[in-house]
């Protein structure tokens, strides 16, 4: 427990690096541009920060901490529960945060012995194809029948 533990921490703290640099204000800049749905556009940042943080947790953070106050007040203004932008963003950041250099992905890898070209692909579908495809249905059972 001690490797996940630490991966986790070395993880969370590379979200806090990421927040601090100029990309990061960059990124946050243009996600508070973009002139489409705020759930689309917020699931496309968190997405976008889990990827760089490498977990969904250190994305979430970041997010929440650095725009969240700001999607709040744009989703509460055009309508849009905050329950929902809360499901969605958390679909988002589950989905891009299993790249190869993930916390949990890196983890597994040592614990089964096995190299990533031998589980990747398995990862891939389980952890971002399957988890991005909820994020998408969230929005659209949200955005055709209104369910929360």
């Amino acid at each position: 427990s001690l490797i996940a533990l630490m991966n986790t921490a070395v993880i969370t703290g590379f979200g806090g690096v990421v927040q601090g640099s100029i990309g990061f204000a960059a990124v946050k800049e243009y996600a508070l541009s973009i002139n489409m749905n705020p759930l689309i556009s917020a699931c496309l940042a968190t997405g976008i920060v889990a990827a760089a943080c490498g977990s969904c947790s250190g994305g979430l953070s970041v997010f929440l901490a650095a725009l969240g106050p700001q999607y709040a007040e744009i989703c509460t203004a055009q309508g849009i529960p905050l329950e929902i932008l809360h499901r969605s963003i958390c679909w988002a950041g589950a989905g891009l945060d299993s790249l190869p250099h993930s916390g949990g992905y890196v983890t597994a890898i040592i614990h089964t012995d096995l190299t990533p070209k031998e589980t990747y692909p398995y990862f891939f579908v389980t952890n971002i194809v399957l988890t991005s495809l909820g994020c998408v249905l969230t929005i659209a059972l949200f955005m055709l029948f209104g369910i929360v």
